[in-house]
This record gives structure tokens, sequence and C-alpha cells, in this order.
């Protein structure tokens, strides 16, 4: 992502100057606001996080809410599960 550092205004016109581009993650580590187990931990899950599979992961979710008979048919099934166990 973008992020405006400043704004000036050369000959009438308005200047924007830019910072270079990095991800919500790379601009946290780079703020040193973190502890060193706070940065081992999200270093732990960036490296495991997988973002097709979250992407596929979601896409089967946003699809389950636009099937309502499936989500019924699914809590059904887990109730009768878990009151088996």
């Amino acid at each position: 992502m973008l992020h405006l550092v400043g704004k000036d205004v050369v000959a009438g016109k308005l200047v924007r100057q830019w910072d270079r581009a990095q991800t919500p993650y790379q601009r946290l580590l780079a703020s040193g606001i973190l502890a060193p187990e706070q940065e081992a931990r999200l270093a732990a899950l960036y490296a495991e996080t997988n973002p097709r599979q979250l992407r596929e992961k979601i896409y089967q979710a946003v699809e389950r809410l636009w099937q309502p008979q499936l989500l019924d048919a699914e809590t059904k099934r887990k109730e009768v599960t878990s009151a088996a166990r």
C-alpha cells in the first residue's frame, strides 16, 4: 500500500510525496513498537499463512452463507455429533 508522507505546493500545483509501498505487516515491523516475542509470533504466523488457501476458505464460507439449506444441514449434523459425545 502506498502511504502519503507529505504534500507541497510547487508552482501553484499540489505535489504529493509517497512512501515506499509496504504491506501493513511490513510497516508494523518497521515501526519498532513490537516486543521481540510479538515479532516472533507474527513472523511465524506470516510464514505459515498461505494466501491462496486463505482465499479459498473465505470463498467457501461465503458460498455456505448463500446456501442456507446446506448451512442448516451442517448445523444439525454438528449438533447430533456433539450430542452423541
